[in-house]
């Protein structure tokens, strides 16, 4: 993954192969080409730090084609091809840059560096409209590796953090004096 400005692009030509027919005549099968996309690397976000990269997209749409302009700035997310050359494309979360505009996926990337250990489990309890009476806020439990017991603030929403990796199930408890708009009749 990198922030990256488009130093040039070139589509490189189709492939072809010859194969043999059942009937014993060979045909020429051709198949779609691809763009080799030079990058200036402008921030390193995963792997390691280099000045340029070079990376390939198909070159049909269908084929989930990428198609990037020349001195545009994008995110580039990629994967590993074959021979271990870079691949990206439109079905991946790669996207142009925004002049002014703060990225999210930037913003989230670089905060990994300073994000704490661990998973977070956080959410909020919704009650029914016609709940009435509660004394106080709900408990949330969490079971798993770990276990907790917290409460629910004001609006109802609670977050446990740097918890160990593994599987967790979470429940809720109403204080006491719970009434629904119907007992209230």
């Amino acid at each position: 993954m990198f922030r990256g400005r488009v130093l040039g692009q070139k589509l490189v030509g189709h492939t072809q192969a010859t194969v043999r027919n059942l009937d014993g005549t060979t045909s020429t099968i051709e198949g779609p080409g691809y763009y080799r996309v030079r990058f200036s690397v402008l921030e390193m976000l995963k792997g390691e730090p280099q000045p340029e990269v070079t990376i390939l997209t198909n070159e049909q749409e269908s084929a989930c084609r990428f198609a990037f302009a020349d001195g545009g700035d994008y995110v580039v997310f990629t994967y590993s091809g074959d021979a271990g050359e870079l691949w990206t494309s439109k079905c991946s979360r790669t996207h142009a840059l925004r002049t002014g505009e703060d990225d999210p996926d930037l913003s989230w990337m670089r905060g990994l560096a300073t994000a704490p250990a661990g998973a977070t489990i956080y959410g909020k309890l919704v009650l029914p409209n016609l709940v009435t009476g509660l004394d106080g806020p709900a408990t949330i439990t969490v079971r798993g590796p770990e276990n907790h017991h917290i409460a629910t603030d004001e609006k109802g929403e609670y977050a446990l953090r740097a918890l160990s990796a593994g599987q967790y199930t979470v429940s809720a408890a109403v204080p006491p004096g719970l009434m629904t708009g119907d007992a209230v009749k």
